[in-house]
C-alpha cells in the first residue's frame, strides 16, 4: 500500500477554498464546519452557520425532496459521492440555484457529508437562453460562452472563439485556430479518436471528457461536445464547444481526498482504513503473507490539550503524524482513525513488527518543540497479526485495540502484542461497565467509611469514605472499576452519588454529636475537570444540610499538576468553604510551587511511605520531609495506612496529625461506623475497641 505523507497543504484545503463547503451530520442534519467562502455566499457568521441544519438554507416547499435524497443516503451501504442541483436561500431570503457535490465521510466520529457547493445561476441562465436557440446548435451553444471552434472539413478552414484561445493558451495575436488534436494528452488520445471517428461516420455526435496540454505546459481537463454535418454521405463540417471544468476536476479530487483523509494530518481516515486494510487481508488470503496491524495511543495527550491548549495538541499529532509516516516503510500505510489514536497497517512477521514499534515507541518519546518549551509525550501501540489474531477487518482492529490498552495498563510507552487473554478481558470490561452502569442508576453502590483519628489522642476526628462495589458475587477493587469509570464518564454520575451519600451520612454523625467530624470524599481528575462539578458540590450540602467545613475533598497530585483550570475550580471550591487535601502527596509529580498557589488545608501521606516506615531510612526521610513542608505552610498532614502500634507512635513522635488504617479501624458500613464514633478508647492499644 502507497505511503500517504502528512502536510499542511490539505488541512487548509476545506478553509480555504475558493467555493462553499460545509461538513453536516447526516444523523441530525446540523452543520458541523463551514468555510469562509459559504458564510460569505449565503451570508451567515460562522457562529450562527454552526447553529443551523442544512434544511435551513432551502425554501421549504423543498423539504420533502430533501427528505427523500437523504434517506437514500442514509440506506447506502458504503459512502457515496453525489452530485444534485438544489435551490437554496440565503440569509437575506433570495433564493438560487446550486450544484452540490457530496460524499460520505467521519467527521469527529459522526456519520457525515461534506459538501461542494457552485452557484449554478449564471449556468442555467444560458441553458435557459439557449433553448430558444436552433435545435441543431442547442448543445454547442449551451457551451459556446466558455469555448467554441467550427471547422470546414473540406477546406481545412478552423474557427475559434475567444475562450478557446485562453483555454488551450494560444495568443490569438501570434498564432491562428488549428486543428485540436495537437493539444490532446497523450493518454486520452485514442480514447478521443475513438469518439470523434464514431460520430464521424455516423454523421453524428459525440461528447467526452478528456485532457488538454496547452500551449504554456499546463494540464486542462475539458468536456467537449461536437457535431458532424453531412452533405452528399459525407461529413462536411464540424461544430463544437468545450468547457474548462479543470477547477471542478479539482474540486471532486480535494472533496475526495478529505473524504478519506484526516484534515489535520493528511493521514488516510478511518474510512480508508477500513478499505486500505480489506483490500490487505484479500491480498494476503491468497499470498499467505502475513498482515500487521498497529494501534497506537498517545500517552497524556488529553492533559496536553487540558493544560496548554487544542492548538498545541494539534500540533503534537500533526508532529507524531510525521514522525510515525517518516520511520515505517514505504509500503506500510499510517492512518489515523480519530482523536489521539493512530493505526500502521503493513505486510511483515512478528518480529519484524516488534522491531519496528520498538523503534515508533523511541520516536514518539522524543519531545516535541513547541514555541519557547518542549512537550513531552509517549505511545502505547498494541499489535495484531492476520490471520492469527482475526480473520477480517474489523477482527483485527479490535484485537489490536485491545493489546494497546494492555499496553496503556504497562504505564504506557510501552507495546503489547494481542493474546487470546486479551479478548476475554475486554468482554469482561464490557460487563463490568454495563453492571456498573446499572448499579449506579439503581443507586446500589456499596459505601464504606474508614475512621480517621488524632494522632495523640486516637479520638476519631473523620472518616474517608470508600467504595464498595460486586459484579458476579464477587467484590471489585477500585483499582479495577474507578479507571473503567473515568475512562467511559461514568465516574461524573458515581462520583456525584457518593458525594451525596457521603455528606448524608457526614450530617448524621453531626446531629449524632460529632461537631469536629470532617468527611473526606476522593474526587477524580475527571470530576475537578467538569464545569459542573462546583454546582455539583453546592448541591449536595445544600440537599443534605451539611456545613461546608465538615466536608473534605480530596484530589491527587495528577490532578492538578500543570492544569489552570483545575487550579480555578479548586479555588472556587475553597470558597465554598470545603476543605481541601492533596492525596496521596508524593507519588505523583509533587510541585511544592502549587502547595503556595492552591488553598488546601491537609496533606495525605501515601501508604506506600507507611508500610516500611519502621526499617527504610528513605521513607523516613520523605515521610519527615513531608510533614516539615506541611508544618511550614500551616498545613495538617494524615498519614494512611497505619497497621501496628509501632507506626502509629513513629508518626506520632515526628509530628503527623492524624491517622490512619487498619490499626484504628477497618473500613465501616454506616451503622457499624456510628457505633466506632460512640465507643470508649481502649487504654491497652491506644486505640478504638472493635
Amino acid at each position: 500500500m502507497p505511503k500517504v505523507r502528512p502536510t499542511d497543504d490539505y488541512r487548509t484545503i476545506f478553509v480555504r477554498h475558493p467555493q462553499p463547503m460545509w461538513i453536516f451530520d447526516l444523523a441530525s442534519l446540523r452543520f458541523l464546519a463551514v468555510n469562509e467562502a459559504a458564510c460569505r455566499a449565503y451570508g451567515y457568521s460562522p457562529q450562527r452557520f454552526l447553529t443551523m441544519s442544512v434544511t435551513d438554507i432551502r425554501p421549504h416547499e423543498d423539504n420533502e425532496r430533501l427528505a427523500e435524497h437523504l434517506n437514500a443516503l442514509r440506506r447506502a451501504h458504503v459512502p457515496t459521492t453525489a452530485q444534485t442541483l438544489w435551490r437554496h436561500r440565503r440569509a437575506d431570503g433570495s433564493i438560487f440555484y446550486a450544484d452540490i457535490m457530496s460524499s460520505g465521510t467521519v467527521f469527529r466520529g459522526k456519520n457525515a457529508r461534506i459538501v461542494l457547493a457552485i452557484d449554478a445561476t449564471a449556468r442555467l441562465a444560458v441553458s435557459r437562453a439557449l433553448g430558444e436557440s436552433r435545435a441543431a446548435l442547442a448543445e454547442a451553444q449551451e457551451l459556446a460562452h466558455l469555448g467554441s471552434f467550427e471547422t470546414d472539413l473540406a477546406s481545412g478552414e478552423t474557427r475559434w472563439s475567444t475562450e478557446l484561445y485562453r483555454i488551450v493558451g494560444v495568443d490569438p495575436a501570434l498564432e491562428g485556430p488549428t486543428l485540436l488534436y495537437q493539444f490532446d494528452h497523450p493518454d486520452d488520445v485514442v480514447t478521443i479518436g475513438r469518439e470523434v471517428d464514431r460520430a464521424r461516420r455516423e454523421g453524428g455526435s459525440y461528447t467526452i471528457e478528456h485532457r488538454l496540454c496547452t500551449r504554456d505546459g499546463r494540464e486542462r481537463y475539458v468536456y467537449e461536445r461536437g457535431q458532424f454535418f453531412h452533405e452528399g454521405g459525407q461529413p462536411r463540417r464540424l461544430i463544437g464547444a468545450i468547457l474548462d471544468i479543470t477547477e471542478r476536476k479539482h474540486a471532486e479530487e480535494r472533496l475526495r481526498f478529505l473524504a478519506h483523509h484526516d484534515v489535520l494530518t493528511g493521514l488516510p481516515n478511518r474510512t480508508l482504513l477500513a478499505e486500505r486494510l480489506a483490500a490487505a487481508v484479500r491480498r494476503a488470503a491468497v499470498t499467505a503473507e502475513p498482515v500487521v496491524v498497529f494501534f497506537v495511543d498517545i500517552d497524556r495527550f488529553k492533559s496536553i490539550n487540558d493544560t496548554i491548549s487544542h492548538a498545541a495538541g494539534d500540533h503534537v499529532l500533526r508532529e507524531l503524524a510525521a514522525r510515525l509516516s517518516g520511520t515505517v516503510r514505504d509500503d506500510a500505510m499510517v492512518a489515523r482513525p480519530g482523536g489521539d489514536e493512530f493505526a500502521i497497517v503493513f505486510a511483515g512477521n512478528e518480529d519484524d513488527a516488534l522491531a519496528l514499534a520498538e523503534r515508533l515507541c523511541a520516536a514518539l518519546a522524543q519531545p516535541v518543540p513547541y514555541r519557547d518549551s518542549a512537550l513531552c509525550v509517549s505511545g502505547s501501540i498494541g499489535l495484531a497479526l492476520y490471520p492469527r489474531d482475526g480473520a477480517t477487518p474489523d477482527e483485527l482492529l479490535r484485537s489490536a485495540d485491545a493489546a494497546m490498552y494492555a499496553a496503556k495498563a504497562r504505564g504506557g510507552n510501552a507495546v503489547a502484542v494481542y493474546v487470546p487473554e486479551l479478548h476475554t478481558r475486554a468482554l469482561h470490561e464490557v460487563e463490568l461497565e454495563r453492571t456498573l452502569r446499572r448499579e449506579i442508576e439503581r443507586e446500589a453502590i456499596g459505601i464504606i467509611y474508614q475512621p480517621i483519628v488524632d494522632a495523640q489522642t486516637s479520638l476519631p476526628v473523620g472518616c474517608e469514605a470508600l467504595l464498595r462495589f460486586e459484579s458476579d458475587g464477587r467484590a471489585i477493587a477500585p483499582a479495577e472499576f474507578v479507571p473503567l469509570a473515568e475512562a467511559t464518564g461514568l465516574i461524573v454520575p458515581l462520583g456525584e452519588f457518593v458525594l451525596s451519600r457521603a455528606c448524608a451520612e457526614a450530617k448524621r454523625l453531626v446531629l449524632s454529636g460529632h461537631s469536629a467530624l470532617s468527611m473526606c470524599v476522593n474526587i477524580s481528575a475527571r470530576q475537578i475537570h467538569d464545569v459542573n462539578f462546583i454546582e455539583s458540590v453546592r448541591g449536595a450540602l445544600e440537599r443534605t444540610g451539611l456545613e461546608p467545613r465538615h466536608l473534605q475533598l480530596e484530589i491527587t497530585e495528577s490532578a492538578y499538576v500543570g492544569a489552570e483550570a483545575v487550579v480555578d475550580n479548586v479555588k472556587a471550591l475553597a470558597s465554598l468553604g470545603v476543605g481541601l487535601s492533596i492525596d496521596d502527596f508524593g507519588t505523583g509529580y509533587s510541585s511544592l510551587g502549587y502547595l503556595k498557589r492552591l488553598p488546601v488545608d491537609t496533606l495525605k501521606i501515601d501508604r506506600s511511605f507507611v508500610a516500611d516506615i519502621l526499617i527504610d531510612m528513605a521513607d523516613q526521610a520523605i515521610v519527615r520531609a513531608i510533614v516539615a513542608v506541611a508544618q511550614n505552610l500551616g498545613l495538617r498532614t494524615v498519614a494512611e495506612g497505619v497497621e501496628t502500634r509501632e507506626q502509629a507512635a513513629y508518626l506520632q513522635q515526628i509530628g503527623c496529625e492524624r491517622l490512619q488504617g487498619y490499626y484504628f479501624a477497618r473500613p465501616l458500613a454506616p451503622e457499624a461506623l456510628h457505633a466506632y464514633f460512640d465507643r470508649p478508647v481502649s487504654a491497652e492499644r491506644g486505640a478504638w475497641t472493635a
